[in-house]
């Protein structure tokens, strides 16, 4: 892997939102390491800084206000899927408890006829 393809996903993996901000943001460092691209990660690292010394300063000179609301919307996101996922899966626990009554009723009725194959 090119070095500073490498660089790239250090700093896009150190990102925790993106947004409309952010992709321009990466797309100026790639353009930035396009014009590095004979460096190894060494001199990507002298030449533009650690990558997580690279978002510490994106995020010092982001609004703060939008930094809250992307936050809160990723917040709200993950709590909705979450609570999403418990209501299917005890629905799903429910529909085979109430299945499970069922064939127990079927199995012990005298009118119906129940036969059981094991292979």
């Amino acid at each position: 892997m090119k070095d500073s393809k490498r660089y790239y996903k250090n700093v896009k993996k150190l990102m925790p939102i993106y947004g409309k901000r952010e992709k321009e943001f990466l797309n100026s460092l790639e353009k930035r390491l396009d014009l590095l691209k004979d460096c190894d990660y060494n001199n990507i690292v002298k030449e533009l800084g650690e990558p997580k010394d690279m978002i510490s300063t994106y995020y010092q000179n982001v609004d703060n206000d939008d930094l809250l609301k992307k936050v809160n919307i990723t917040r709200f996101m993950k709590a909705s899927i979450i609570i999403l996922l418990v209501v299917v899966s005890v629905f799903c626990c429910y529909r085979a408890y109430i299945f499970e009554k069922e064939y127990d009723v079927i199995k012990n009725s005298k009118d119906g006829y129940f036969e059981e194959v094991i292979e």
